[in-house]
């Protein structure tokens, strides 16, 4: 539900117009184009490509190679026919040498090498799990990001519609300030009132005017801020949407926070750290036994050769057995310092619990404040309505005196102010509640 804060006219007559922007149009365009989303964004996309690659090494890894040499030429090895020397049967024209070739002019070989880790003490086993971790935290990291853009968004938005609607409310005060001072005016000049009652309207109009002037510059202030937070350059002009959301709130205090304890994105990233430092752990304490490899290696030459007999073609199986050797007990120390993080993580814990239950807390409790000065703005902005109709009848009729209606309306302006920023503040103080309680903000 939405309704117009009461006193406002159209925003499109203010200092200057331009583009109508509505608020999820502008939590549109910061989310396109914010730097530190887009940030949390790479960060995210990194992780999960190392959450890939983790799980890939747990495979086994296979590697193809070829060799092609060229020599200069061949060499070669006359040698005695002995075939022909020692048969008796052997034809007359039998060749007395033959040759051998040693090094042929071309040579090849393909390779074939498969290695699979059998054990790694649960190394790899849990590089995988805090690379599983580390996505879950960088997709936390980037909602609660995202969450708090918007929020930003949204203050910087109705930072600007609480501005206007101030300059909108003084300018209507300053249009009867300036028909009293013609009316004052006319008056001394026919002796119905004092010198000292047109002096009093000319420093109402002089306060007035001073009010403007601040509020002009409260606009330019708050529009440089939402460009600033959207990413367009800072002299763009918008015209805002002068309607604020009606928002309740139906949750105690107790049910907000366990809602955060269990959807908060910050609060469940923390979580993982610990489930993160405790991998790692159990990674530093794998280097404290042996790791089983296994290797499979085929290879053809283009040329039989004394390793591969009469075969061109060998394979071959290797299962190596290795042992990091604690020479200055490097991997103590990783594993004491994986000990050290993991005792980090769960301090923080208890830090982040502490933290979120006091930001639920103090939200909750300016909301309510809020709620109250709400309701205390209402009232004081009706019976400022009823004072001024009062006096003002009064003062028509003569029975009450200029300073009366100045000093009235003067409180009706104040009034139409205060009721402005209050909800204003209001509706910003709910969603900065539900945020730091795990919800979306409410646009």
């Amino acid at each position: 539900m939405r309704y117009f804060i009461p006193f406002f006219v159209l925003i499109d007559v203010i200092l200057a117009t331009g583009e109508t922007l509505s608020c999820d149009r502008a939590v549109e365009l910061s989310l396109s184009s914010n730097h530190q989303l887009l940030r949390s964004a790479a960060a995210q996309d990194e992780a999960y490509w190392q959450h890939w690659e983790a799980s890939g090494n747990m495979l086994p890894s296979a590697n193809l190679g070829y060799t092609h040499i060229w020599n200069d030429k061949e060499v070669s090895w006359e040698m005695p026919n002995f075939e022909a020397l020692l048969d008796p049967n052997a034809p007359d024209d039998a060749p007395e040498t033959i040759s051998s070739v040693i090094l042929p002019e071309t040579q090849w070989q393909r390779t074939l090498d498969v290695t699979w880790p059998f054990f790694t003490g649960g190394s790899i086993f849990s590089a995988q799990r805090m690379a599983s971790i580390n996505h879950d935290i960088a997709r936390l990291n980037h909602h609660e990001t995202t969450e708090q853009v918007k929020l930003n968004v949204l203050e910087a938005y109705y930072e600007l519609v609480r501005m206007e609607g101030v300059l909108n409310i003084t300018e209507t005060a300053r249009d009867l300030v300036i028909k009293n001072l013609e009316m004052v005016t006319r008056m001394l000049e026919l002796g119905m009132v004092q010198k000292r009652d047109l002096l009093r309207t000319e420093v109402s109009a002089r306060e007035i005017e001073q009010q403007i002037q601040q509020a002009r510059m409260g606009v330019r202030l708050a529009r440089i801020n939402l460009n600033r937070v959207l990413g367009e350059p800072l002299d763009k002009v918008y015209s805002v949407d002068a309607m604020i959301p009606d928002v309740h709130l139906h949750l105690s205090q107790t049910e907000l926070y366990e809602h955060a304890r269990d959807h908060r994105a910050g609060y469940q990233a923390t979580l993982n750290v610990e489930d993160l430092a405790r991998w790692g752990v159990r990674a530093s304490r794998g280097t404290f036994v042996p790791s089983i490899t296994g290797v499979y290696h085929w290879q053809r030459d283009s040329e039989v050769s004394l390793t591969t007999g009469d075969n061109p073609e060998s394979w071959r199986v290797i299962l190596n057995v290795g042992f990091e050797l604690p020479i200055g007990f490097t991997n103590l120390a990783r594993y004491q310092q994986a000990r050290a993080q993991y005792r980090q993580a769960q301090y923080g814990i208890q830090q982040a619990e502490d933290g979120l239950r006091l930001e639920v807390e103090a939200n909750h409790q300016s909301f309510l404040v809020m709620e109250e000065s709400l309701r205390l703005a209402v009232q004081r902005l009706t019976a400022a309505e009823e004072v001024y109709a009062a006096v003002n009848a009064a003062y028509e009729e003569g029975d009450a005196n200029l300073l009366e209606l100045l000093d009235s309306r003067n409180s009706l302006t104040q009034a139409r102010i205060n009721q402005v920023i209050t909800r204003v503040d209001r509706y910003l103080t709910y969603n900065r509640l539900m945020v730091s309680c795990g919800y979306t903000v409410q646009l």
